[in-house]
């Protein structure tokens, strides 16, 4: 994924082919009303020591800004025209402080189409952006990069915090000319102590020079209303996505979310996350759910990863139908409720049905899955049903999940891989009416990788009658809004 030591020759041959296939490609996509995105899941070179200067700070940061534009030139010769890189890519997620994290912000501008930001005197100081702005250009690509943004602010300001600044987690899009054309403030933080968060929500969107309008969204933002609902209003359905999402494998993944919302909201979703290691990889390309391109790393050690894939100006229709009711089957296996959260153990046997249910509170969760004939030995998953509150967002969950042990099967061990093929499954969930209007629905094959489309789904039901693949996990995830 990452170019070898460069020369100046080589990167003038590199120059040359690229701008090339940048007429080719821009030609061969407008004539099919098709673009190239690209997305680059990266681990970024960090420092979280307290009193760093300014210039430690950007050291640390041009470091990772010339890491990316090894793969924007790697992307550019492969005709992409978008590319998106991870959230916190640039300095890393580690800060505990407001103050740790201040050297590595910038006052970055507000868009305007009009004003390049490479070689502008007005800007000089601005080194990262600057120095984005300058790669966008060069390449003649746009760039959407994670930052961190700086507004000072005073006494007449009654929300100021303490300090006299706001800091934002940042998504800024750069046009092929260098211009910032978006800057969205993230709105639903996950913990981070070092940011504040944007108050109201400020939804940002732009239209390319290939008539494609885009929306911004960083991370946990994916689960909230807003910015969501304003998109669909506007009737937006492209998004660009930098996040460093945590997993919770097998149950809740980055590609799990990211393939089910965009399924949900006929999104095409150009989605970069940050790739340290199985716990926050999970990067992908999807159409309506339809997964393009996909990345998920499930080792220990970091693995940057490049991916390209083409997408229609307008997603099609979700690729799925609803989904039938769950069939009365053989081998009825009921099992009885269980203390918040609900959870049970089911198995399963080579060409039979095995059906479970059981119910936290008002939520209920049904299960129907039928083994592959060729099943060698009896196989293990955890059927949960769960009502949680995450950093402010209330939802109910159903899931069913790959055993690797029966006697260890605890829904916080990570598991990546499954043995157990199954034929047929029908998973249904009872939501309160607020968590099924936007209710997400996921699944996964081994290695944690979403699947195509031989899967159907309705409000708060997903199934297959003909899947045929080692099943690692299905779920049903109700956020309430």
């Amino acid at each position: 994924t990452k170019l070898p030591t460069d020369t100046t020759a080589m990167k003038a041959v590199l120059l040359c082919l690229l701008f090339c296939n940048i007429i080719l490609s821009s030609y061969a996509s407008n004539e099919e009303n098709t673009y190239i995105a690209a997305v680059y899941e990266y681990f970024p070179r960090t420092s979280y020591a307290s009193n760093l200067t300014k210039d430690q700070a950007n050291e640390v940061m041009l470091f990772n800004v010339a890491s990316y534009e090894e793969a924007v030139i790697l992307a550019v010769l492969q005709g992409v025209q978008v590319i998106v890189f991870p959230e916190d890519g640039i300095y890393g997620d580690g800060f505990i402080s407001r103050a740790d994290v201040f050297p590595f912000l910038e006052e970055i501008p507000v868009p305007d189409a009009s004003t390049v930001i490479c070689g502008n005197e007005k800007y000089s100081n601005l080194v990262v952006t600057s120095s984005i702005s300058c790669i966008a250009k060069k390449y003649s690509i746009i760039i959407a990069v994670d930052m961190g943004d700086l507004v000072y602010c005073n006494s007449t300001d009654p929300n100021c915090p303490s300090d006299g600044r706001y800091q934002y987690n940042t998504a800024v899009v750069f046009d092929e000319q260098g211009a910032i054309v978006a800057k969205y403030h993230k709105t639903h933080l996950y913990g981070e102590v070092q940011f504040d968060p944007a108050m109201p929500s400020d939804p940002q969107y732009f239209t390319s020079s290939f008539g494609v309008t885009f929306g911004v969204m960083i991370c946990f933002d994916i689960l909230f209303e807003y910015p969501q609902t304003f998109y669909q209003e506007k009737g937006i359905n492209n998004i660009l996505y930098p996040t460093d999402w945590v997993n919770e494998p097998p149950y809740i993944t980055a590609t799990q979310v990211q393939q089910a919302v965009s399924h949900q909201f006929g999104y095409n979703l150009i989605a970069a996350n940050f790739g340290e290691n199985w716990l926050t990889s999970g990067s992908g390309i999807y159409s309506s759910g339809d997964p393009k391109a996909v990345f998920y790393n499930i080792g220990n050690n970091s693995d940057s990863k490049l991916l390209v894939a083409e997408l229609p100006y307008v997603p099609a229709p979700p690729i799925s139908k609803k989904a039938s009711d769950p069939q009365k089957d053989v081998n009825k296996m009921m099992v009885n409720d269980y203390p918040i959260p609900a959870m049970a153990l089911v198995n399963i046997t080579a060409g039979r049905t095995s059906y479970a249910s059981l119910s936290q509170g008002n939520l209920t969760c049904t299960i129907n899955v039928t083994a592959s004939p060729s099943l060698r030995e009896t196989e293990f998953f955890l059927l949960m049903a769960a009502e949680q509150d995450i950093f402010g967002l209330n939802v109910q969950l159903c899931s069913f999940m790959y055993c690797d042990d029966e006697n260890d099967c605890s829904p916080l061990q990570p598991r990546f891989y499954s043995t157990a093929e199954v034929s047929a499954f029908t998973l249904t969930a009872t939501l309160d009416p607020a968590a099924e209007q936007y209710s997400l629905l996921t699944i996964t094959e081994s290695q944690v990788l979403p699947v195509g489309p031989n899967w159907q789904v309705g409000k708060s039901i997903i199934s297959s009658n003909n899947f045929n693949e080692p099943l690692l996990s299905v779920g049903i995830f109700g956020p309430k809004w």
